[in-house]
């Protein structure tokens, strides 16, 4: 073929080289021989990156606002996953009463006995080995806000830690309820008693300042305010 074109060999070539291409724009400038074969041929061999389309800030801010939605769905997803086989993790170890080596138990913080600190531990020749020690009754999972406290437990104890975290909000959520019920009604009964008190203070009192009972009007009226100061 090359003789039968009058070219050598490897011109032949080269231009079998340019024709295969997909650059038409080269291949229509060495037909109408804009183009030498050989320059043609150097810019098929080694074609000219393409320049990028510059970016503006703008396209740039929305692209990371993208995968950042991306990544939060993600997150949320892996979340509501790891929910439900921390739940059936538990149904588990309830179901078919599995000991667990990370135990809890609660600790009285205050005189009013409304408040409590729940440690969490394992015993270790009898001995315990306390990880945390802070109250649960806020957040039902110490994945809400405590990230740092899920820092001080071992990684081989967290899985029965945020389950017995679950378990140990719940008890202390019914205990503070139970005993803030308490309180109200110990409160209530010291109202009442009080209150009695007072009224018997008023009757005495009455009967000695009352003006029919030989008392005067002014010392009357300080013990009716005393009488509404007194809530009777």
């Amino acid at each position: 073929m090359a003789k039968a074109t009058g070219v050598s060999e490897g011109t032949y070539n080269k231009l079998d080289k340019i024709m295969q291409s997909d650059n038409e724009e080269i291949k229509q400038k060495v037909r109408e021989k804009e183009l030498s074969i050989d320059k043609a041929y150097r810019m098929v061999k080694n074609p000219k990156p393409k320049e990028k389309e510059s970016i503006t800030p703008e396209q740039k801010i929305i692209e990371f606002d993208n995968r950042m939605n991306e990544i939060d769905k993600e997150i949320s997803s892996l979340k509501t996953e790891r929910e439900t086989l921390m739940r059936r993790r538990s149904s588990l170890f309830e179901a078919l009463d599995i000991p667990c080596e990370l135990k809890y138990e609660f600790v009285e913080r205050d005189r009013i006995g409304l408040s409590r600190d729940c440690i969490f531990y394992v015993e270790i020749e009898g001995r315990k080995q306390v990880f945390v020690t802070t109250s649960v009754y806020s957040d039902e999972s110490p994945l809400d806000s405590w990230s740092f406290i899920m820092s001080k437990v071992p990684e081989k104890y967290k899985n029965d830690f945020i389950m017995l975290w679950k378990k140990a909000h719940h008890e202390e959520v019914e205990e503070f309820n139970r005993r803030l019920n308490e309180l109200n009604k110990r409160q209530k009964a010291s109202e009442k008693d009080g209150k009695d008190f007072y009224k018997q203070c008023y009757k005495t009192l009455a009967k000695s300042v009352h003006p029919d009972e030989g008392g005067n009007i002014e010392a009357m009226q300080c013990l009716n305010q005393l009488k509404v100061m007194w809530g009777i």
